[in-house]
């Protein structure tokens, strides 16, 4: 099997998704396709080393946590790497996480004879601020899992508020979360974004900070 490159592999609580304050073993992979104008990860895009999965699953064991997130950069970048690194930590009865910026198919991630229908994806829908877009399709690969919207002005929101509008049914049939989370550093704004939420009654909507960033740790 071929060793996967990682950036680090840390004990800390999930800052974002429905996990938020529970603590995760995080398994940062190196390497991004995309420079979002707000990352906060830029040092994972070219550090790392390379791992055997023995012993990831060492270090993992070391952390003592059963809720693991493997997260990035942007893990897809090595997805078959990925993928083998999920089945083996849901087979050791982990809860597994994958948070991806959605540009990469989530399709050999689906079904329910799939084993990895069972790792909760987190799948960010890039908005206009970001500089990116993430392939939209993805959402039909989804079930139970979640996406986010990390949102900086009033034409990110609109862009959020269209897309949860032209895929709505699904979003609803497929009991997928949805969360609304403002980019980090304007106070103002995260006031006037959870107003717009509440003006617009957008039901379904979770707004959420990051709370890594709120608390100041890893």
């Amino acid at each position: 099997m071929n060793k996967i490159r990682i950036n680090e592999i840390f004990s800390s609580m999930q800052g974002g998704s429905l996990f938020s304050g529970v603590i995760c073993t995080f398994i940062r992979f190196t390497g991004c396709n995309i420079k979002c104008s707000y990352c906060d990860t830029s040092y994972a895009r070219e550090v790392g080393d390379f791992w055997t999965i023995d012993e990831i699953l060492k270090k993992v064991k070391e952390c003592d946590n059963k809720v693991v997130v493997i997260t990035g950069g942007e893990p897809l970048l090595q997805d078959k790497e990925a993928r083998s690194l999920s089945n083996i930590l849901l087979d050791e009865d982990y809860t597994v996480l994958l948070e991806t910026n959605g540009t990469f198919s989530l399709k050999p991630w689906q079904g329910p004879d799939n084993n990895l229908f069972n790792v909760i994806k987190i799948m960010d829908i890039k908005c206009p601020f970001s500089g990116h877009e993430s392939d939209l399709k993805n959402i039909e690969y989804l079930a139970g899992d979640e996406i986010r919207f990390v949102i900086k002005d009033k034409v990110d929101y609109d862009y959020a508020k269209k897309i949860l509008k032209e895929y709505e049914v699904l979003i609803s049939k497929e009991s997928i979360s949805v969360l609304f989370s403002p980019v980090w550093g304007d106070d103002q704004f995260r006031n006037n974004l959870a107003q717009w939420i509440l003006n617009d009654k957008l039901k379904g909507v979770r707004y959420q900070l990051e709370l890594h960033k709120l608390l100041d740790i890893k």
